[in-house]
């Protein structure tokens, strides 16, 4: 089901008091040296609480969830690290349990977080399947309620409140870029730009080594990956769902593909040129802004530019290889 404007609106009535607004920052250094002639806009969401845009999703669903089932003691989820976080943050704000299923090759301080917020944290094989069978295991063991990650309405309305704030800090706006994993993100984002700013461009953006979402997209049939990815983007590995397609290909203009190196050299510069601590995930779409043949080829008439910096849980210790 298309989620709708007014549904994202009511999400952030919902949840505002418990978020931040994050700013919209610019770079005339950025660019200058890489997108000449047009402004490109920083949404920060690295600053967001629990450090990454999953807390907008996670809160709204826990609090309808809430709502509706007044006597609900417990929420469970699968995921690499960043909604695990979120979803205990907002667990805990609600007084119910959490528990978190992360693959075992999840970034280590993500995990840590997530406990530190409050979450039962079990390890899975790296695996959509093992993902959903321990989830499974531990609902039946505890009857805590599930909350999927990205495919589910409440979710996509929650992340869309992102959109809203972008269309106010950047109201002029021609284009913006998303990172995309389970699309969760740019289907609110999606939504909430397309439907008054009919003519701004929306375009994912997504690893090489991940790349579900442009075949799916150009074959308009969910293609999720045969085996787990390997990307450095840990958040962008899992695979579209059919709620989450649906809603790119009613909004979104095109996917765009980068590949790792070009990831982590976005990466480093929004270090050291910007002073912007942003994950591999997050960097994504700046890793599309910096090559310029995606730049001439996407973005042809397009002056002001948003791209979405969708996390900030980066591990100097277990990703130092990735400043080198």
């Amino acid at each position: 089901m298309i989620v709708q404007h007014e549904d994202i609106k009511s999400a952030l009535a919902r949840i505002c008091q418990h978020i931040h607004r994050t700013p919209c920052l610019t770079s005339k250094t950025f660019d200058q040296n890489f997108c000449p002639g047009r402004t490109v806009h920083f949404k920060c969401d690295n600053f967001q609480k629990c450090g990454s845009f999953k807390i907008r999703g996670a809160l709204n669903a826990v609090m309808k969830l809430k709502e509706a089932q007044p006597e609900v003691s417990a929420v469970i989820t699968h995921s690499s690290g960043n909604f695990g976080q979120a979803l205990a943050y907002a667990a805990k704000l609600m007084d119910l349990d959490c528990y978190v299923i992360c693959p075992a090759n999840s970034v280590q301080m993500k995990k840590e977080a997530a406990i530190g917020y409050g979450a039962h944290v079990t390890e899975c094989e790296p695996t959509e399947a093992a993902r959903q069978t321990v989830s499974d295991k531990i609902m039946e063991e505890t009857g805590a309620l599930f909350v999927h990650p990205f495919a589910h309405e409440d979710i996509i309305c929650g992340q869309g409140t992102a959109g809203l704030e972008i269309l106010e800090q950047v109201p002029d706006l021609d284009a913006i870029l998303v990172p995309v994993g389970g699309g969760g993100l740019i289907s609110g984002i999606s939504t909430a730009v397309k439907s008054k700013h009919h003519n701004c461009k929306v375009f994912a953006v997504e690893p090489e080594g991940a790349d579900d979402a442009k075949r799916s997209f150009d074959s308009r049939v969910l293609t999720p990956n045969e085996s787990y990815p390997t990307t450095i983007c840990d958040g962008l590995r899992t695979s579209m769902s059919e709620i989450t397609l649906e809603h790119m290909l009613k909004y979104v203009d095109d996917v765009i593909l980068v590949s790792d190196s070009e990831v982590k050299t976005a990466t480093k510069f929004m270090l050291s040129r910007m002073k912007i601590c942003v994950e591999p995930s997050g960097a994504i779409g700046v890793a599309a802004l910096m090559n310029q043949d995606i730049v001439s080829k996407y973005l042809h008439g397009c002056e002001n530019i948003v791209v979405f910096l969708s996390g900030g849980n980066f591990d100097f210790i277990s990703q130092s290889h990735l400043m080198g």
